[in-house]
């Protein structure tokens, strides 16, 4: 926590994903958004469960679930669609759905929906963290919406072309922009 309180300053977004050892503290997120949030920089947010319902109360800017987990994380009382249910806590809830894409959502309302299609898939693990981190850049840049989703479709789709798991190529990210698909959701 000292490490991470010193690094903050150098920070514009954090981004903080995956699971926790058995043994963590129950809610290990949740102060460190809180530090965050505390210098004014925004968290993106990528894990699930118990650590996830952790910390949605202490409203990370955006979150990145897969569609099934996404389903799977609303409460049974919750019977709208989940981006209602997390857009309560967050600014900003990105949701993938494998080969259909990205559903990005602004809590202010604006919606965009990015595809990129890929002849030859070598690997989509660590793609979820590749198209967090595209999240988190295009929230540095200040990019708008349909940008931002273009952006973090095309690094999730990077990692897809190597062998290397979770790791992506500026030169990868350029191309694939360019065939990335990205319209409003109405």
């Amino acid at each position: 926590i000292e490490e991470y309180k010193q690094l903050l300053p150098d920070a514009s977004v954090v981004v903080m994903s995956g699971s926790w050892p058995p043994g963590a503290p129950e809610n290990p997120y949740g102060p460190l958004i809180d530090l965050a949030q505390d210098q004014g920089i925004p968290v993106w947010l990528d894990c699930t469960g118990e650590v996830l319902q952790a910390a949605l109360p202490h409203r990370p800017f955006g979150l990145h679930l897969n569609k099934k987990e996404a389903a799977a994380g609303m409460p049974a009382s919750h019977l709208g669609p989940a981006e209602d249910y997390y857009l309560q806590y967050v600014q900003r809830l990105a949701v993938t759905a494998g080969k259909d894409g990205l559903l990005l959502y602004y809590a202010n309302g604006e919606t965009a929906h990015a595809v990129c299609k890929l002849k030859k898939i070598v690997s989509a693990v660590g793609s979820g963290d590749c198209l967090t981190a595209g999240l988190a850049l295009g929230q540095h840049q200040g990019l708008g919406i349909m940008e931002s989703a273009r952006l973090a479709t095309a690094c999730g789709s990077a990692n897809c072309l190597r062998e290397e798991l979770g790791m992506l190529y500026k030169k990868d990210v350029v191309r694939l922009k360019a065939q990335t698909a990205v319209a409003p959701i109405k």
